[in-house]
């Protein structure tokens, strides 16, 4: 059999990726973030690089600028086509195969025979290419955060291979130019900085490894599980993890050598220093680039300091569920708020395994570690405060780049110590492609349109208002009235809707306007005042333009009452004096003069004092209405 020459493999690749992600240009713009995005930057006029960088009277939450300048290059170039922007995405992704398969082929394990070829570095890459936790980076346009940092993270990594091979400190200066320009696409960056050195010393070659002695792992596993579930304290998790450690070097020093503790020593001496560098590299550039700053991450901190306990119980199972999206992403989902308390449990298998590796001086180990570096800043999200959704599939994005290629060094390794039969391994390699392929497909098609995706989501997650507002809207936009109108009542049942959810009052009392079904739309706007003790300005505007409608049709029941009491309340509510000037003067001319006279006063009441326009506007609203009880 004619083995595939390097280039081919290039091409395979290629067009693999191409292949699975071309409906990916077709998909309509999302409304969770990109509408709003892209709102944004079409109603800014000029670009400032100064305030992009450095937006010294901006408040803000995230502090990402090259995805402000990657925006503002899309409405330059191609005015933020949708089609091309999901394209772009695409290349993104196909980008961070083509350099993981370039790393990938860096580190496989040469055999003597020199007619040999290796397609593990093909393979790890093609699934890279098609892992299903991949989706949602490359078709959500604001995930390009994801894409983008992988982009420079790799190309970190290739500036850090080539160091290596000619030691030309120019390749050093790129490594860490590509690295700091990576946090500025997206702060779990930070995790890549932090244990950058680390990389840098320890992917020259393997030394010793101390053997993993599995009844060792099950009983400091199962002691730990008993103080998890019959205590519930988790910092005896954590004590005993130590306890681990300190067991595992011993063991080590008794047997064959003393590498372990060494490695554990001096891999603490870098980290911890780096550690320290970059938590002030991370506030300090937030406290010079933004005058202040959201209160979310200053909240979430606090959140983790006032029950530890609690917060290391998070963390272990968000650890937990991400391994296990790693391995089994099924069920995916665009919204994850809450997982099964029972990750946890998983989370403190893990974090066992990640104090064995700290013993383990590879090049497999040290991708594993660099991995959970990657995900560790995404962990505060599970408390819910910083953003929309307290869990990702696209947190683990980068992660899975050194994840699969320290599974592919291990499984070489493995490999060159217990041969293979070429047809068995071929045989899983083609079902593992071939069914993370159809779930990556299926999940493509499920993100083409807003309704299907959150169709999906609401279907998975349906006691979360905002996403029945979102899917709601999906169907509005589809032109799906009666599907939106059903959607809507089913919400209503499900969640009682808040103050903040109002949107979906108002659109779908506008669409029976449309419809012409008038008093069912007033009876709506009604029960949703009922249900926000008619606090809501919105939806009271809304409710007399029904009104306003139904008597111009000339339905012979009075609405005068209701009218009078609404233009009361908003009234008391409304603070924009224009606004209370023009309900005024239809009050006026509907004969409401006491409704017209408090519109008035707080209007007057409302105006700037060097503002005429109110004022001469009511003047001239009374000088022709004389004789009236004004």
């Amino acid at each position: 059999m004619r083995h595939l020459s390097v280039k081919y493999q290039v091409m395979i690749l290629i067009i693999f990726v191409l292949g699975v992600y071309y409906r990916t240009q077709f998909a309509e713009i999302c409304l969770v973030d990109d509408v709003g995005a892209l709102s944004s930057i079409l109603t800014q006029e000029h670009f400032s690089w100064k305030d992009n960088f450095l937006p010294r009277t901006i408040a803000a939450g995230y502090y990402r600028p090259i995805i402000g300048v990657s925006y503002w290059f899309d409405k330059w170039l191609w005015f933020l086509d949708p089609k091309i922007m999901h394209f772009e995405s695409v290349l993104g992704h196909l980008f961070n195969c083509l350099m993981f398969f370039y790393i990938a082929r860096k580190h496989i394990v040469k055999t003597t025979d020199i007619n040999a070829v290796n397609y593990a570095p093909l393979f790890v890459s093609l699934l890279f290419a098609v892992h299903p936790l991949t989706v949602e980076s490359v078709n959500w346009i604001s995930g390009r955060t994801d894409i983008i940092m992988g982009n420079f993270l790799l190309m970190s990594m290739v500036a850090l291979l080539w160091y290596r091979e000619t030691g030309k400190y120019r390749w050093l200066f790129i490594m860490w130019l590509m690295a700091g320009i990576a946090l500025l696409v997206k702060e779990v960056a930070l995790g890549y900085i932090i244990i950058l050195p680390l990389l840098l010393r320890e992917t020259v070659e393997n030394v010793e490894e101390s053997q993993f002695n599995l009844i060792e792992y099950v009983i400091f596993y199962s002691v730990a599980l008993v103080a998890a579930l019959f205590t519930g304290n988790y910092w005896g998790v954590i004590i005993i993890a130590l306890f681990y450690l300190v067991a595992i070097v011993v063991r080590i020093r008794r047997t064959n050598s003393s590498h372990a503790g060494k490695i554990v020593f001096d891999r603490l001496r870098y980290f911890l220093p780096m550690l320290g560098i970059g938590l002030l590299l991370f506030y300090g550039v937030r406290k010079v680039v933004l005058e202040s700053s959201v209160s979310k991450i200053g909240q979430t901190i606090q959140l983790m300091f006032a029950d530890t306990n609690y917060t290391i119980s998070l963390f272990l199972g968000a650890v937990g569920f991400y391994v296990k999206k790693f391995f089994l992403p099924l069920p995916l989902n665009f919204f994850i708020l809450e997982i099964d308390p029972l990750y946890d449990l998983l989370g403190i298998a893990v974090l066992l395994g990640v104090i064995f590796l700290l013993t383990q001086k590879n090049k497999a180990t040290i991708y594993i570690l660099t991995g959970f570096m990657l995900l560790a800043p995404a962990l505060p999200f599970a408390f819910g405060t910083i953003a929309w959704a307290s869990y990702a599939e696209r947190y683990l994005y980068a992660s899975s780049v050194f994840w699969l290629l320290s599974l592919m060094i291990t499984f070489e390794q493995w490999r060159s110590r217990h041969p293979l039969p070429a047809r068995y391994l071929s045989l899983c390699i083609i079902l593992i492609l071939a069914g993370s392929t159809a779930v990556t497909h299926m999940r493509n098609t499920v993100w083409l349109t807003n309704e299907s995706l959150m169709r999906d989501t609401v279907s998975q997650t349906p006691r979360k208002r905002i996403l029945q507002n979102i899917y709601i809207c999906s169907l509005l936009k589809a032109e799906k009235t009666d599907e939106a109108i059903k959607q809507y009542e089913l919400a209503l049942n499900r969640v009682p809707p808040s103050k903040d959810d109002e949107w979906a009052d108002i659109e779908i009392g506008r669409l029976l306007v449309k419809q012409n079904r008038y008093e069912d739309a007033l009876t709506l706007y009604r029960n949703a005042l009922k249900r926000n003790k008619f606090s809501s300005e919105p939806i009271l505007i809304e409710a007399l333009r029904v009104i306003k409608l139904l008597q111009e049709k000339g339905f012979r029941y009075d609405l005068q009452k209701m009218a009078f009491e609404y233009n009361a309340l908003l009234a008391s509510l409304s603070r924009n004096p224009y606004r209370l000037v023009e309900e005024g003067k239809w009050a006026l001319n509907n004969g409401s003069f006491e409704a017209a006279s408090l519109y008035f006063d707080k209007a007057l009441s409302l105006a700037s004092p060097d503002d005429g326009s109110i004022i001469n506007m009511i003047k001239r609203i009374k000088i022709t209405t004389a004789g009236s009880s004004l």
